[in-house]
């Protein structure tokens, strides 16, 4: 099955890109990310955005049966968010550059490069989390769980139900690194040869 098959069912990439901050925009697009997760979001972390602080947004994480927890990083405080910010570089640097992209037909081909990355990141790339660092004497010492997947950590966090989890092994079933890795290096070479 193709990547943009497999994850058209409902896994859409976390990471999107659009065209302006304008806050309707941003609003449908966490939208349309909320449908594509597979579980239900309990809390909402932001930076001080205007994209992100505003009455829209607030009323439609507020106003619904089961309001979401909206919170934000400090103000002032640039690296607030120190792990989500990580992923600035290995989600997004390192698939497109630091360089400015003013084009805004190359939105469709840059949010499929994310889909496709996001499948291979969350299925098939196992990382380490740290668990456990101490100080002795002038050494660090640290201890990391074993090496999982973002799929398999979710799998053994025992949060998803039965549908969730026979829809997720459906798609990392049908899912082909190779393959992904192929699209990503496809797409990153169109988007490159239409930004010179």
């Amino acid at each position: 099955m193709s990547p943009s098959r497999a994850s058209s069912r409902r896994t859409r990439s976390p990471i999107v890109a659009v065209w302006n901050k304008g806050q309707h925009d941003v609003h449908r697009l966490l939208r349309d990310l909320e449908d594509g997760l597979p579980f239900v979001i309990q809390g909402f972390h932001t930076d001080n955005g205007g994209e992100f602080i505003n009455h829209h947004l607030h009323s439609f994480y507020r106003n619904r049966p089961i309001p979401v927890h909206m919170t934000r990083g400090r103000s002032g405080k640039k690296n607030d968010n120190p792990h989500v910010e990580q992923k600035n570089y290995t989600h997004v640097r390192l698939l497109l550059g630091y360089q400015r992209i003013e084009d805004p037909s190359l939105i469709r081909d840059i949010n499929t490069l994310y889909q496709a990355a996001n499948l291979l990141n969350n299925f098939f790339c196992a990382n380490r989390r740290l668990i456990f660092k101490e100080r002795r004497g002038a050494r660090y010492y640290k201890r990391y769980d074993p090496p999982a997947t973002p799929c398999e950590r979710l799998f053994a966090a025992g949060h998803l139900n039965e549908a969730q989890l026979t829809h997720l092994t459906e798609v990392r079933l049908h899912l082909d690194p190779y393959q992904l890795r192929n699209l990503i290096e496809a797409k990153q070479r169109a988007i490159f040869n239409r930004l010179r």
